[in-house]
């Protein structure tokens, strides 16, 4: 069964690899992009290593999404949406839920889990991921 989380981002904050990867080392997880990745490039599997693993997690971008009914008004300018999903794996899941703090953390994103409409803050997918991290490695 697939898992998903939507990050919402101004389409200007969106990072370029070498960004996004300087956003993962400050996350201290061990968690090192694999492969090409752009903002405009075709949506994907993106490879990582995690703690030295192979893992990775499907990313798509979307522009021009409404942002959730559930975020404030001021949030109107997060019109882009980066879906990361992953399947059961926990690496997977470690890859994806650390994207998401990264994102969060560093720019400016609003994640949301689809499945049941939550926000969820940065520091709680940091948590997250630490937990993953440290029962899986």
């Amino acid at each position: 069964m697939a898992r998903q989380l939507h990050a919402h981002l101004n389409p200007a904050s969106l990072p370029d690899r070498a960004a996004l990867q300087q956003a993962l080392d400050g996350l201290k997880l061990g968690l090192k992009i694999d492969g090409p990745w752009s903002p405009d490039g075709p949506a994907g599997y993106l490879p990582f290593t995690v703690m030295g693993e192979d893992a990775g997690v499907y990313l798509g971008l979307e522009h021009d999404q409404p942002p959730p009914q559930a975020l404030a008004p001021e949030s109107r300018a997060l019109t882009a949406r980066l879906g990361l999903r992953w399947g059961g794996d926990a690496r997977e899941q470690l890859t994806a839920v650390a994207v998401a703090a990264a994102l969060a953390a560093s720019f400016g994103a609003v994640v949301v889990d689809p499945d049941t409409a939550t926000l969820r803050p940065a520091d709680a997918l940091l948590r997250q991921a630490r937990t993953l991290r440290d029962e899986n490695f």
